[in-house]
């Protein structure tokens, strides 16, 4: 199977790899997002001892260990399976390589190892500063659990602390290495894709296929679901109280968005949703935004990773249709929200060009309450002379460098049917008015699936003063593969 996306991270591992400073590296990153695979990728050409520490008791990891050996040497498994007793046996084994040619040392999952066999990072440390020093050895470990690698190689108290210098913290794929997974699909069903998967290589696999639908019912619907139980493995790998965490997102896949509501709505205090808040955004699960010119009390929270917000946003809310036999009729009952989860993750698509074809110095959003206005632009007042207001945002803000000048580029970003016109123009034009102050330094920006009308597009065709960009999908599938292509390496220049 071809091996899609990570150019930069493979670059970089060659980079080190080829260093005559660096012997060690660590790689971290949510379950699933295929750093396994990035290094498999990376020493399938060269000499390499893989040992996977992944397990549920002691006993099964040092047997995996054993095999590991036993596979690397090409003597019996059984001889290992005898000496292989406790982990300093291994260190004991890896004291002994003195390889010609650098040899790869990879040890895969390694906060299980440390959880359930004595003297992990102890013995671990005392390799490295007294004999892999000596080696002709490129020692790797990796992690699924983001906090609990954190708290291996970064914690002060902790043995392993300042023995991981270099490390690599693998991410979702972005939109353009996501999309490679589904040739098969149109530039739609591409972005419909990755907003459920998130640019996790292994949700992508599982949803490729002719249909996008019926991948979708597969893996999310009827009795057997590989995927509707997922996340709640990734928050049981992530937090030993995961179900209290389930709480908070549940509240702001339900509409809560700021520290007070969401403190409510989860039944908790707002020091403990402010902690449990952290945690969450520490393994990019959600991400909490300052709307554009506003101070840190306005403040709000989403869900920014799109596997979790499906399964919280859709399938959560409609958990008995998604169990159902009949899984085209309930996906049938299920599509209105289906239809408005995509439309809300377009928009990270979207952000994700606009910050690749300009120079930003900050990308957000912006919320507020503004007054009411009729259709003659005067402001809407209720029978007691009080002015009517009403919550608006705009989907995309950013400060945009350009020269020695700075504008702000405006947004609005539509995954419907339904061409967008000078109507939905002349909105975001409103709407910016209340954001931005200064209106002589404003630049729009529209995204639509279904593209715009004749009348929009001599618009932003005749009137350069509108200073209005327009982005069909087309444009976004040239970018995307535009960003592709293969980068050009660059010289290491140290760690």
């Amino acid at each position: 199977m071809e091996f899609i996306g990570r150019k930069k991270e493979l670059i970089r591992l060659e980079q080190y790899y080829s260093s005559e400073h660096i012997q060690t590296c660590a790689i971290y990153g949510r379950r699933r997002c295929g750093k396994t695979s990035l290094v498999q990728e990376f020493y399938k050409d060269k000499p390499h001892l893989s040992i996977d520490l992944q397990g549920t008791s002691a006993e099964g990891i040092l047997r995996q260990i054993a095999d590991s050996l036993a596979e690397f040497t090409g003597e019996p498994r059984d001889r290992f399976r005898e000496e292989i007793r406790e982990f300093s046996d291994l260190i004991g084994f890896l004291k002994t390589l003195e390889p010609e040619n650098k040899l790869i040392v990879f040890l895969d999952e390694l906060p299980d190892a440390v959880e359930k066999l004595d003297e992990v990072a102890p013995l671990l440390k005392k390799y490295i500063d007294d004999r892999l020093k000596k080696q002709n050895v490129f020692l790797i470990v990796c992690g699924s659990s983001i906090s609990g690698m954190l708290k291996e190689i970064k914690g002060e108290d902790r043995p392993l602390f300042q023995r991981f210098p270099v490390q690599l913290r693998l991410r979702p794929l972005s939109y353009p290495e996501s999309r490679l997974f589904h040739p098969e699909f149109d530039e739609a069903d591409k972005i419909r894709a990755y907003s459920i998967a998130s640019g996790i290589p292994q949700y992508h696999l599982l949803l490729k296929g002719p249909s996008l639908e019926e991948s979708i019912k597969e893996n999310f619907m009827g009795d057997i679901a590989p995927l509707r139980l997922e996340s709640d493995s990734f928050l049981a790998r992530e937090f030993t109280s995961w179900t209290v965490h389930e709480r908070v997102i549940s509240a702001i896949a339900n509409g809560a968005n700021t520290l007070k509501v969401i403190a409510e709505k989860a039944s908790m205090s707002k020091t403990n949703c402010s902690d449990i808040l952290r945690r969450l955004e520490l393994v990019d699960i959600v991400e909490r935004r300052i709307p554009y010119g506003k101070s840190e009390k306005s403040t709000t929270f989403r869900i920014i990773d799109g596997f979790v917000s499906f399964q919280y946003e859709v399938i959560n809310r409609n958990l008995s249709l998604a169990k159902s036999d009949n899984v085209d009729v309930a996906y049938d009952l299920m599509r209105e929200d289906i239809l408005s989860f995509y439309g809300h993750r377009f928009e990270d698509v979207c952000m994700q060009y606009l910050r690749d074809t300009r120079i930003c110095s900050w990308t957000g959003n912006w919320e507020g309450r503004v007054p009411m206005q009729d259709i003659d632009g005067s402001v809407m007042k209720d029978e007691s002379g009080h002015v009517k207001t009403e919550d608006i945002d705009i989907d995309l803000v950013a400060k945009v460098v350009d020269g020695d000048a700075t504008h702000i580029t405006a947004g609005e970003c539509k995954f419907t049917r339904r061409r967008s016109g000078a109507g939905e123009y002349r909105e975001l034009v409103r709407r910016a008015s209340h954001a931005i102050k200064d209106s002589d330094n404003i630049r729009y920006i529209m995204f639509s699936r279904s593209g715009f009308t004749d009348e929009l597009v001599e618009m932003a065709e005749d009137r350069p003063g509108l200073h209005l960009e327009l982005v069909t999908l087309d444009d976004v599938s040239a970018w995307a593969e535009n960003k592709t292509r293969k980068p050009s390496q660059q010289p290491y220049k140290g760690a």
